[in-house]
């Protein structure tokens, strides 16, 4: 992060940090051989899905967040330089999620076609299959 900061760049706020490390952990595949394939894309998906929640909830904590912020900036009589300050730091929260919903629903439409292409594999072996046993047969 000091290497961020160095650069100039503002890394996400550590809420954002926080939740974003919990999602990819968790999406680390426990057993992944032991399981079926489809079974696995589905249980990403719903890890997937699960994380969009959690993100959705974290967006309610940093609207009520910031709403309090507001507040007491309104209670000061020179208001209009923390009211700017809130309003530039909500913005750049919002964002922060925004990015990792992106990413998360981008993750969630690559398994979504994983598992299509693979389903369409399965299919085009079926066939093959099925034209194999009829040529063998008398």
């Amino acid at each position: 992060m000091r290497y961020l900061r160095s650069m100039g760049l503002r890394p996400f706020s550590s809420a954002v940090q926080t939740l974003t490390l919990a999602i990819v952990v968790s999406f680390v595949p426990v057993g992944l051989h032991a399981e079926p394939r489809a079974d696995f894309e589905a249980f990403q998906e719903d890890r997937l899905r699960s994380g969009l929640a959690a993100l959705a909830e974290e967006r309610q904590r940093i609207r009520g967040r910031f709403a309090e912020q507001e507040l007491g900036c309104l209670d000061r009589f020179l208001s209009a330089s923390c009211l700017e300050d809130v309003r530039q730091g909500y913005a750049r929260a919002l964002r922060e999620l925004e990015l990792v919903q992106e990413s998360m629903e981008l993750q969630i439409r690559q398994v979504q076609a994983s598992a299509r292409q693979r389903a369409r594999q399965e299919a085009v072996a079926q066939h093959a299959k099925a034209i194999e046993t009829r040529r063998t047969k008398p």
